[in-house]
């Protein structure tokens, strides 16, 4: 089976780790970008088939992830991260194709189970 390729936008390095160690065991290619132009070079140079993006960065937010990304990639499915969610926020996020939300601090097995949805696949560990 050919790994799938998951993209971590964040830019708190900890919490871009603290993923990455989540996902560790799994048949997932991790990567990490801190902004969205490091995101927006790694879509472009790999085939990423899903990204996790925290909604407040400091160049952009999961917004404007959103609208630079699912125009050229629609098939990628995005999951947002976030301390809250804002009705009207998530709102326009999905109107954009978000495909779920997830609650900081994520447990391991609900981020696994959303990225298994999100891919229709299992990730056995």
């Amino acid at each position: 089976m050919n790994k799938k390729k998951l993209l971590v936008i964040d830019d708190d390095k900890r919490i871009r780790k603290i993923v990455s160690i989540q996902l560790k065991n799994t048949p997932l290619q991790i990567y990490e970008a801190a902004n969205i132009y490091e995101a927006l070079n790694i879509i472009k140079k790999y085939k990423i088939d899903i990204v996790i993006c925290d909604i407040k960065l400091k160049t952009a937010d999961g917004i404007e992830i959103l609208r630079q990304i699912k125009p050229v990639h629609s098939e990628i499915p995005v999951i947002m991260l976030t301390g809250f969610i804002e009705k009207d926020y998530r709102e326009r996020a999905e109107a954009l194709g978000c495909f779920a939300f997830l609650i900081k601090p994520v447990k391991k097995q609900r981020l696994i189970c959303t990225i298994e949805k999100a891919l229709n696949i299992c990730l056995k560990e």
